[in-house]
């Protein structure tokens, strides 16, 4: 992963030593995860936020107990690692609605909340991204409905509420297999990669300039996300 990121940096065409600072910051932060996490962990569980691990064998009275939200040590510090990496209005709004979605989950630990309200809250989340967005508001679409509706189909106003639609299935789609060791962040982790992956593939091919940096815009929000995440893995497998 590590030499893939460099190469991209050192072949590229396009200046791209932001990307080494991020991925600087993005290992510094995975290392100050791996440090904190044993640390600070026991403090959720003298709270008595803890679960049961369930998949460990033996009767469940024998069972390790597992402090929960030991994601918001990781959270804190990706955040922490984003606010060094870059500063634009996008870039503040999207930190601004993960901290919010933050939040909710570490309410949702705490409080145990009902679904109906997990459906509902990442919508009000999803509002600091949604209303500062400047981009553009079509989507690609897929081959076999080109001859019909042409390669692109503008949503105009649809596409924002598209977004917010988006937020509710991922942060739900994700949360939902909480109760599994290592399956929440680890899908986070492929998630995360493939993304990357892309980001990659697209700045490698160079089409315009503009493709670039957005791109690099989506990898400098993603190594951070990835390299705190597979710190989590680390301790939740």
């Amino acid at each position: 992963m590590i030499p893939l990121i460099i190469a991209l940096i050192t072949f590229s065409d396009y200046p791209l030593h932001k990307l080494l600072y991020s991925l600087v910051v993005s290992i510094l932060a995975m290392i100050a995860c791996i440090i904190l996490i044993p640390r600070l962990k026991h403090y959720t569980e003298k709270a008595d936020i803890f679960g049961i691990d369930l998949n460990k064998p033996g009767e469940k009275s024998s069972k390790p107990r597992i402090p929960e939200a030991a994601g918001i040590i990781t959270s804190i510090v990706f955040l922490i690692a984003c606010t060094q990496i870059e500063a634009k209005l996008e870039y503040s709004s999207g930190l601004l609605a993960i901290t919010f979605m933050i939040l909710l989950g570490f309410v949702d630990d705490t409080v145990d909340l009902r679904w109906k309200y997990k459906l509902i809250l990442p919508l009000v989340t999803s509002v600091p991204l949604i209303t500062s967005y400047q981009g553009v508001t079509h989507i690609v679409l897929p081959i076999p409905f080109r001859p019909i509706f042409g390669k692109t189909l503008e949503l105009g106003i649809l596409y924002k509420v598209y977004m917010s639609m988006i937020a509710i299935f991922c942060s739900n789609s994700i949360n939902i297999h909480a109760g599994i060791n290592g399956l929440e962040v680890g899908q986070s982790i492929v998630i995360a990669s493939a993304i990357m992956i892309h980001n990659i593939l697209e700045i490698n091919l160079g089409l315009s300039e503009h493709i670039v940096q957005n791109h690099v815009f989506s990898l400098t929000i993603i190594l951070p996300f990835l390299f705190t995440s597979l710190a989590l893995f680390k301790f939740n497998k």
